[in-house]
């Protein structure tokens, strides 16, 4: 959800787009309560039936934050058009940007904002960091970076991927500068 703040406050989101997109980047694996708890633990590649069973939880989480919205909110209520922007990133956020992603297979522009912003912000955290499903190492920042390029407009929307990298340079950048500033003081910033 971090990874989303930052892209969209670069991009100058704002009001209920940003809030439902930040909500479904960080609900977007809601519909994991309905795999199997040993699924979803096991090291290493599940098996087709387990893949497969896996892959539900797009269509799990959908129907769990539609149903969220239908019990604890109102009809003329703002939060349940916003629950229908949760609720399709949470379907959506593993369709690729080429088409052969799933549940639906959609291709590009098809596939909502928020969904390719869920997806390609879980993809840096899922590279970058150790989960238990994978043996290998996790990449460092530089490497999912260089993946993250390889990967536009097949995996990843490349208008996400760039603007994400520019945000990412800013903040480097500026917490550069800070640096050197207190380092100027006799300060150390480490």
């Amino acid at each position: 959800m971090l990874y989303a703040e930052m892209l969209l406050d670069y991009r100058g989101a704002t009001g209920a787009e940003k809030a439902a997109i930040l909500l479904g980047t960080l609900l977007h694996d809601t519909g994991k309560a309905g795999v199997p708890g040993e699924i979803l633990r096991k090291e290493g590649r599940p098996n087709l039936a387990e893949a497969n069973r896996l892959k539900k939880h797009t269509r799990y989480g959908r129907d769990i934050l539609n149903n969220a919205a239908r019990l604890y909110t109102s009809p003329r209520s703002s939060v349940r058009s916003q629950m229908g922007t949760i609720a399709d990133i949470a379907f959506g956020h593993q369709e690729k940007f080429c088409g052969e992603g799933y549940p639906r297979g959609k291709v590009g522009a098809e596939i909502s904002i928020g969904a390719r912003i869920a997806a390609f912000c879980d993809a840096m955290d899922a590279m970058t960091s150790k989960r238990l499903y994978q043996k290998r190492q996790p990449k460092t920042f530089a490497e999912a970076r260089t993946t993250a390029f390889d990967e536009m407009n097949r995996h990843f929307n490349e208008n996400i991927v760039v603007d994400f990298f520019r945000a990412v340079d800013e903040v480097v950048g500026l917490k550069e500068r800070i640096y050197r500033i207190i380092r100027s003081c006799g300060g150390k910033p480490e």
